[in-house]
């Protein structure tokens, strides 16, 4: 299992233990299984808007484009889209679309909590 596909499944148990249910497009050995070419992940809550995931490991590059793409299929007044990076032993960070480009809505690298931990009571009680 490479390690993309280890943090898509991490980033899956963080949305599945605030509530969400995931939907993760089976790994294809070629050609591409993000869905609409953007998303690893789709998150929904019966009581919230559905959340469009793309999973990064350790950097954010080529967000600013992503971020374009993202919210011009998938406009803010109906999905979350959220680009989510997992560092190595540090955390994960989360940004969200903002007027001009994005903004980290969660960055729990300096957390003494279990990786993930903080996001995940965020998610539950709908501060992200």
């Amino acid at each position: 299992m490479s390690k993309g596909t280890r943090r898509e499944k991490e980033a899956c148990e963080l949305y599945e233990q605030a509530g969400y249910t995931t939907y993760r497009p089976a790994t294809v050995q070629y050609g591409e299984n993000d869905v609409f070419g953007l998303f690893d992940l789709i998150a929904v809550h019966p009581a919230r808007k559905p959340r469009y995931v793309q999973v990064k490991s350790n950097r954010a590059s080529g967000i600013n484009a992503w971020m374009d793409d993202a919210t011009d299929l998938m406009p803010p007044k109906h999905a979350v889209v959220e680009f989510a990076v997992c560092h190595d032993r540090e955390g994960w960070r989360v940004a969200q679309p903002a007027k001009g480009g994005y903004e980290w809505v969660y960055d729990g690298r300096s957390s003494q909590a279990s990786m993930g931990d903080p996001f995940i009571d965020m998610l539950e009680r709908g501060e992200v």
